[in-house]
């Protein structure tokens, strides 16, 4: 257990080391980073509208979001590996952006399939596996269980078999 907590200790002081030898300070890149998120924010909220310009423009500043995600996903990962990495590195994403608007295509893809299954599933309470849950639902438990003939005459029963299903 004290081995443990040493270990625990001399990692945090191995990051505070790795923190303070960045090139960048993690808490400009971050501000750097969120101002720019709040920049397209503030463009989205203005070209807010239902024409085909606004969707573009929403469109357009989701990509762009995206991809200096990934850039500061990269810086963070750079201060880890203890890789000297400048402000720069926010702006490294758009040299695969192709390969991660697919991915998150393919994420936002695979989310809404998952939500139209659950949605499915609601929408069809007669199916094999929801049709016990509904009836139970609707119908009180004193209903489905009750005391088995044999309960009665065994002074201990084992757990589970004192109720039958009916």
């Amino acid at each position: 257990m004290h081995s443990q907590f040493y270990r625990l200790a001399e990692l945090k002081r191995d990051l505070r080391r790795r923190l303070r030898d960045a090139q960048v300070s993690p808490r400009a890149m971050t501000a750097l980073y969120t101002g720019l998120l709040l920049v397209l924010d503030l463009v989205i909220l203005l070209g807010s509208g239902y024409g085909v310009l606004s969707m573009f423009i929403r469109i357009l500043c989701w990509l762009i979001s995206m991809v200096l995600g990934a850039g500061f996903v990269l810086y963070c990962m750079a201060i880890r590996q203890g890789e000297r990495s400048e402000y720069l590195t926010l702006f490294d994403g758009f040299s695969f952006a192709g390969r991660l608007i697919a991915l998150n295509l393919l994420i936002s893809l695979l989310i809404v399939l998952w939500s139209m299954l659950f949605v499915i599933l609601a929408l069809s309470p007669h199916t094999a596996t929801a049709s016990p849950f509904i009836t139970c639902w609707k119908t009180p438990i004193s209903v489905f269980w009750r005391p088995s003939p044999s309960a009665a005459s065994r002074p201990r029963a084992a757990s589970g078999s004192c109720f039958v299903w009916t």
